[in-house]
């Protein structure tokens, strides 16, 4: 898998994941790709690969307000990229590693893990979230496009995850989440286990995802390899 694969495995699972609360597409700008909302009520999202900070905000539409994500592969010189951006007008606000999982060794399972698979069984996750069950977008079909995973302890709601189906052949990993309480105890591993291992059945070509610089030390225990880095860059105030 290229890095140029894995930015489209983004885009996809990300415009699926805001479509769920309104209208959002994917659209090709030049070299890059604008995710926005049509309607002009949501921030938008200009994603490139490996492209010249110069070039990436020559795409950025004027009249969008939103963000440009530029991934970069790992031999680039990220703290040069971040001046020129800056210098361009461009704010960092964070960095997040992006990881691939090709669906090959695959970690065990844990029987403390299940797929959601009834509107019932979303809305108790969705209740220990705080999350409104339309946001989760889960159906039960075996290859839905957004398929839900919990893990949970005598009943209770310890944890959950998102898979999103990214075009034909990947998936994209959404809203990993362990209550505080319960870190450090093998759920996360455990619903990461049970999200690879439906990818794998279901015929994905690999998983791909954006971590935490915490969630960095885990998926590589998992199977995951770094492909490379999302620079989150705003443009700054003016006036």
């Amino acid at each position: 898998m290229t890095l140029q694969d894995a930015s489209d495995a983004f885009v996809a699972g990300w415009t699926a994941t805001r479509r769920l609360t309104g209208p959002y597409e994917a659209i090709p700008q030049g070299e890059a790709t604008l995710a926005h909302d049509p309607t002009g009520k949501r921030m938008s999202e200009l994603v490139c690969v490996d492209l010249a900070p110069t070039r990436a905000v020559e795409l950025y539409p004027k009249e969008q307000r939103g963000a440009i994500c530029a991934i970069y592969s790992p031999s680039e010189d990220l703290h040069a990229r971040k001046k020129a951006f800056r210098a361009l007008g461009w704010r960092l606000l964070r960095t997040e590693p992006m990881f691939v999982h090709h669906l090959r060794d695959l970690p065990l399972t844990d029987p403390r893990i299940a797929r959601a698979s009834s509107p019932e069984h979303v809305a108790r996750i969705c209740k220990a979230a705080k999350m409104r069950p339309a946001s989760m977008g889960i159906d039960d079909e075996d290859d839905a496009t957004i398929r839900l995973y919990e893990a949970s302890v005598d009943g209770q709601n310890v944890g959950w995850v998102r898979s999103i189906r990214a075009g034909q052949q990947d998936a994209w990993v959404s809203s990993l989440n362990v209550h505080e309480e319960f870190r450090r105890q093998g759920y996360g591993a455990g619903l990461m286990a049970a999200l690879l291992r439906d990818d794998a059945r279901l015929g994905r070509r690999a998983s791909v995802l954006l971590a935490s610089h915490t969630g960095a030390l885990l998926y590589p225990r998992l199977g995951y390899e770094r492909l490379g880095t999302l620079m989150f860059l705003m443009r700054e105030k003016t006036g």
